[in-house]
């Protein structure tokens, strides 16, 4: 899908609308979280999968926790 929006200003922040068929294209709703990486003056965004990132956040606070016990199991 290929269009033209305008960004526009609320308050202090910027703010790009995206329509119901962007949206569907995304499988997004309002309240979804995007990430968006930017690069060479262009943007992506891409939908989050929250259930991949939970358990990224879990594997990451065990590693921490677990720094110690896992270096001796990996000798």
């Amino acid at each position: 899908m290929d269009t033209r929006k305008t960004i526009k200003k609320i308050g202090n922040s910027a703010f790009l609308p995206l329509s119901q068929d962007i949206l569907q294209e995304l499988k997004a709703d309002v309240g979804s979280t995007l990430r968006v990486s930017v690069s060479e003056r262009q943007f992506t965004a891409q939908v989050v999968d929250s259930h991949y990132d939970e358990t990224w956040r879990a594997a990451d606070r065990m590693a921490s926790r677990y720094a110690r016990t896992l270096r001796l199991f990996g000798q």
